[in-house]
């Protein structure tokens, strides 16, 4: 399907300036966006073969213990780097999560935001999964 103007816009833009300027092991690669006569967009990237973290739990069932330490230690890792970058990803989740043998790989910064320095506020804008947020989060508290 194609793409709304507005994430065109709005989205894309933003999500290629951010992908451009983060180099970690844990962070998919994007190397090239291409846009076709018919307007559809086209993002080259690194190929994770293993599919998300939230197929591989849901065809193969529970991660064992070590595996998911090595996994969330890895997601860990790549949102430190994200943030020492100045980047907030804010829509993490499974799908999000792609693996490449026994690497994990973050993807999808189509929600995320270059945070100025110093900033000492929360951003008060919800985005993301509501199927991922908190309850408190949807209530409005």
């Amino acid at each position: 399907s194609s793409l709304s103007s507005e994430f065109i816009q709005r989205f894309l833009p933003r999500e290629l300036q951010i992908v451009r300027r983060l180099d970690h092991k844990n962070i998919i690669r994007v190397y090239e966006m291409l846009e076709s006569a018919d307007g559809k967009i086209y993002l080259v990237m690194e190929l994770a073969e293993d599919g998300d973290v939230f197929d591989c739990v849901l065809h193969g069932g529970p991660l064992p213990e070590s595996r998911a330490k090595v996994l969330f230690r890895q997601l860990v890792d790549a949102i430190r780097y994200c943030h020492s970058c100045g980047v907030a990803h804010r829509d993490l989740k499974c799908e999000n999560a792609l693996l490449q043998g026994f690497n994990l790989k973050l993807t999808d910064f189509g929600f995320a935001k270059l945070l100025p320095k110093n900033r000492k506020e929360l951003s008060q804008t919800f985005c993301g999964s509501t199927a991922y947020a908190a309850p408190e989060v949807l209530q409005g508290v």
